[in-house]
Protein backbone atom coordinates (compact mmCIF):
# COMPACT_ATOMS: atom_id res chain seq x y z
CA UNK A 1 0.00 0.00 0.00
CA UNK A 2 1.06 3.44 -1.07
CA UNK A 3 0.42 6.08 1.61
CA UNK A 4 -1.02 9.19 0.68
CA UNK A 5 1.12 12.06 0.59
CA UNK A 6 0.26 15.00 2.79
CA UNK A 7 0.47 19.09 1.12
CA UNK A 8 2.17 19.90 4.32
CA UNK A 9 4.13 18.91 6.85
CA UNK A 10 2.74 15.73 8.40
CA UNK A 11 3.16 12.04 6.22
CA UNK A 12 2.06 8.79 7.09
CA UNK A 13 4.83 7.60 9.51
CA UNK A 14 4.48 4.53 11.37
CA UNK A 15 6.22 5.08 14.28
CA UNK A 16 4.90 8.76 14.79
CA UNK A 17 1.07 7.42 14.31
CA UNK A 18 1.52 4.29 16.65
CA UNK A 19 3.34 5.59 19.09
CA UNK A 20 0.51 8.88 19.32
CA UNK A 21 -1.92 5.96 19.94
CA UNK A 22 0.02 3.00 21.62
CA UNK A 23 1.20 6.32 24.59
CA UNK A 24 -2.47 7.79 24.51
CA UNK A 25 -3.95 4.79 25.27
CA UNK A 26 -1.77 1.91 27.35
CA UNK A 27 -2.68 3.70 30.77
CA UNK A 28 -6.06 2.93 30.54
CA UNK A 29 -5.83 -1.01 30.72
CA UNK A 30 -3.82 -0.49 34.00
CA UNK A 31 -6.73 1.65 35.22
CA UNK A 32 -9.58 -0.36 33.97
CA UNK A 33 -7.90 -3.50 36.24
CA UNK A 34 -7.64 -1.11 39.34
CA UNK A 35 -11.40 -0.53 38.87
CA UNK A 36 -12.34 -3.91 38.21
CA UNK A 37 -10.48 -5.18 41.43
CA UNK A 38 -11.67 -2.50 43.41
CA UNK A 39 -15.29 -3.60 42.54
CA UNK A 40 -16.04 -0.92 40.72
CA UNK A 41 -17.29 -3.27 37.38
CA UNK A 42 -18.80 -0.68 35.00
CA UNK A 43 -16.18 1.78 35.88
CA UNK A 44 -13.38 -0.87 34.60
CA UNK A 45 -15.91 -1.56 31.80
CA UNK A 46 -16.20 2.00 30.53
CA UNK A 47 -12.27 1.87 30.44
CA UNK A 48 -11.77 -0.94 28.77
CA UNK A 49 -14.24 0.77 26.00
CA UNK A 50 -12.45 3.79 26.70
CA UNK A 51 -9.23 1.69 25.42
CA UNK A 52 -10.69 0.01 22.44
CA UNK A 53 -12.09 2.44 20.68
CA UNK A 54 -9.37 5.03 19.96
CA UNK A 55 -7.25 2.17 18.79
CA UNK A 56 -9.62 0.87 16.59
CA UNK A 57 -10.29 4.29 15.36
CA UNK A 58 -6.26 4.56 14.84
CA UNK A 59 -6.71 0.51 13.26
CA UNK A 60 -9.79 1.97 11.00
CA UNK A 61 -7.53 5.55 9.67
CA UNK A 62 -4.21 3.24 9.30
CA UNK A 63 -5.93 0.66 6.62
CA UNK A 64 -6.95 3.77 4.75
CA UNK A 65 -3.93 5.68 4.81
CA UNK A 66 -4.17 5.29 1.11
CA UNK A 67 -6.92 7.47 0.71
CA UNK A 68 -7.10 9.19 3.70
CA UNK A 69 -4.09 12.37 3.92
CA UNK A 70 -1.86 12.09 7.36
CA UNK A 71 -2.70 15.65 9.12
CA UNK A 72 -6.39 15.03 9.43
CA UNK A 73 -5.79 11.58 10.38
CA UNK A 74 -3.31 12.61 12.83
CA UNK A 75 -5.80 14.93 14.37
CA UNK A 76 -9.00 12.19 14.26
CA UNK A 77 -6.71 10.33 16.07
CA UNK A 78 -5.69 13.18 18.30
CA UNK A 79 -9.49 13.85 18.88
CA UNK A 80 -10.24 10.13 19.81
CA UNK A 81 -7.53 9.60 22.34
CA UNK A 82 -8.93 12.92 23.97
CA UNK A 83 -12.58 11.96 24.16
CA UNK A 84 -11.48 8.75 25.90
CA UNK A 85 -8.86 10.51 28.25
CA UNK A 86 -12.11 12.84 29.28
CA UNK A 87 -14.30 10.01 29.18
CA UNK A 88 -11.46 8.12 31.89
CA UNK A 89 -10.88 10.84 33.88
CA UNK A 90 -14.43 11.39 34.75
CA UNK A 91 -14.77 7.91 35.31
CA UNK A 92 -11.45 7.82 37.64
CA UNK A 93 -12.41 11.26 39.25
CA UNK A 94 -16.16 10.82 39.87
CA UNK A 95 -15.14 9.83 43.56
CA UNK A 96 -16.13 11.92 46.83
CA UNK A 97 -12.00 12.67 46.71
CA UNK A 98 -12.01 14.56 44.22
CA UNK A 99 -15.12 16.58 45.21
CA UNK A 100 -13.23 17.56 48.62
CA UNK A 101 -10.22 18.57 46.75
CA UNK A 102 -11.86 20.48 44.09
CA UNK A 103 -13.79 22.23 46.97
CA UNK A 104 -10.52 22.71 48.79
CA UNK A 105 -8.81 24.97 45.81
CA UNK A 106 -5.76 22.01 44.80
CA UNK A 107 -8.42 20.95 41.41
CA UNK A 108 -6.34 22.65 38.96
CA UNK A 109 -3.13 19.82 38.77
CA UNK A 110 -4.94 17.12 38.47
CA UNK A 111 -7.29 18.22 35.42
CA UNK A 112 -3.76 20.00 33.85
CA UNK A 113 -2.85 16.78 31.83
CA UNK A 114 -6.47 17.56 29.61
CA UNK A 115 -4.94 20.67 28.49
CA UNK A 116 -2.05 18.29 26.66
CA UNK A 117 -4.74 17.43 23.52
CA UNK A 118 -6.27 20.50 22.76
CA UNK A 119 -2.56 21.79 22.92
CA UNK A 120 -1.11 18.80 20.95
CA UNK A 121 -4.52 20.29 18.70
CA UNK A 122 -3.28 23.65 18.54
CA UNK A 123 0.46 22.74 17.87
CA UNK A 124 0.00 20.20 15.00
CA UNK A 125 -2.40 23.18 13.24
CA UNK A 126 0.39 25.66 13.60
CA UNK A 127 3.32 23.16 12.11
CA UNK A 128 0.61 21.94 9.47
CA UNK A 129 -0.20 25.45 8.79
CA UNK A 130 3.71 26.75 8.36
CA UNK A 131 4.64 23.77 6.54
CA UNK A 132 2.19 24.75 3.68
CA UNK A 133 2.85 28.46 3.56
CA UNK A 134 6.56 27.88 3.61
CA UNK A 135 6.72 24.97 0.68
CA UNK A 136 8.61 25.62 -2.40
CA UNK A 137 6.13 26.45 -5.42
CA UNK A 138 5.68 23.40 -8.13
CA UNK A 139 7.21 23.71 -11.37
Amino acid sequence: MIPMRGPGRFQWNTGGFFGGQIGGTCWLLPMAYVLFFGGDLSGGAILILCFAAPNILGAFLWTRRASIPPYPAIQALLLGVAVAAYTAFFILFRSDVLVREVHAGSWAPVFLPLLLFPGMMLMFHVIEKEARQHRPPKD
